[in-house]
């Protein structure tokens, strides 16, 4: 891998190692009062900077090979294939295993059907991001992002649709309306960066971030109302300040990097990951809440990755459920790499630049 590939990835292990923790303080230590006030402001604190950064890495690699007339349509079944197949067929096995394991409260098998309506869990993402792709895809084939302003200009046009509209969970409404600008902002980073990252500019982001973080950060209280627009506003001014930024000084750490190759994998299986762990520590009543976050994380990522590993060395599991493509059988020993080792670049991420071309 390039350098350059090596820091892009290891900011998705960063992005999804904090997506993952956001989910283990929310749905399983958020209780714990012992921590309750710094597990929610930690969940508070990163927030700008964990979905985000998730998106604007995609946004960033797509950005390298944008949707035009003639290739709008790969666009659309090469998306198709490698995010709604995982998003039908791992939902409803998580589903599945939620209802079996009674983890999270009843979910009864005759409303499976809804999670296809209304995004089960941390598939919302899925849904949402396929939704973009497809919307950006279409701006990209009639001319609509070729330049900064107009860039600007749509990022400016969809954010209110977020900061001052209650929009459903029904199809990831809400969540595409949240996600959309970032996307925009990745797109933006990629294709203007020339005058994005000026030393003037630059100046302007880490100035922006010492205004904004501080008064994010005042407006926090353990009752804070998420969908306040203040809030919101807020939130973006952070996000729009610190991502740019990290992208900028973005660094290469090879063991992040490695993980962030898994990133989808680790994404879609994390909390059928996570069953093994909590139910051992149910049986036993183990409470701590410090080894719970610990166990929880190493455990959902180690064992993602293997799942994520195993299915792509399998023609029928690594299309049927990754939704990747098949490979020719003369060079399947050198298609999947080895567990926690450096990717093959015949093997490419959900999200990648490659991903564009099919």
């Amino acid at each position: 891998m390039k350098d350059k590939e090596q820091s892009i990835e290891t900011l998705r292990g960063i992005a999804i190692l904090l997506v993952v923790a956001g989910y283990i303080i929310k749905d399983d230590l958020s209780h714990v009062e012992s921590v309750a006030s710094f597990l929610e402001y930690t969940y508070y604190f990163l927030k700008p900077i964990r979905m985000p950064l998730f998106t604007v890495i995609s946004a960033y690699l797509y950005a390298s090979s944008p949707a035009t007339q003639a290739t709008f349509k790969k666009l659309v079944t090469g998306k198709a294939r490698r995010i709604l197949i995982p998003y039908f067929v791992v939902s409803a096995m998580q589903y599945i295993f939620f209802s079996v394991f009674h983890v999270h409260g009843p979910h009864e098998l005759q409303h499976i059907l809804k999670i296809y309506l209304w995004p089960f869990e941390q598939f919302w993402f899925l849904w949402a991001i396929f939704l973009i792709f497809i919307g950006i895809g279409i701006l990209d084939s009639i001319n609509a992002l070729d330049t900064k302003k107009k860039c600007l200009g749509w990022i400016m046009t969809l954010i209110p649709f977020y900061i001052f509209l209650d929009l459903p969970r029904f199809l990831a409404a809400r969540g595409i309306a949240y996600l959309i600008p970032f996307f925009i902002m990745g797109y933006c980073i990629r294709r203007f960066s020339k005058d994005l990252f000026t030393p003037t500019m630059l100046r302007v982001y880490v100035a922006s971030l010492f205004l904004s973080y501080p008064a994010y950060l005042h407006l926090y209280s353990p009752t804070a109302t998420f969908e306040e627009p203040m809030y919101k506003i807020l939130m973006l001014w952070v996000t729009f300040s610190a991502l740019p930024l990290i992208f900028h000084f973005r660094p290469t750490i090879p063991v992040l990097a490695k993980i962030g190759y898994y990133a989808f994998g680790i994404h879609i299986f994390n909390k059928i990951a996570m069953l093994l762990p909590k139910m051992a520590f149910e049986h036993f009543h183990i409470y701590n809440d410090i080894l719970i976050m610990v166990t929880y994380l190493g455990v959902g990522i180690f064992l993602s990755i293997v799942i994520s590993d195993i299915l792509e060395r399998h023609n029928f599991t690594r299309f049927f459920i990754l939704g990747m493509k098949e490979i020719p059988k003369s060079i399947f020993a050198a298609a999947a790499p080895p567990l926690l080792s450096a990717p093959s670049q015949s093997v490419v991420p959900v999200v990648s630049s490659a991903e564009q071309k099919t």
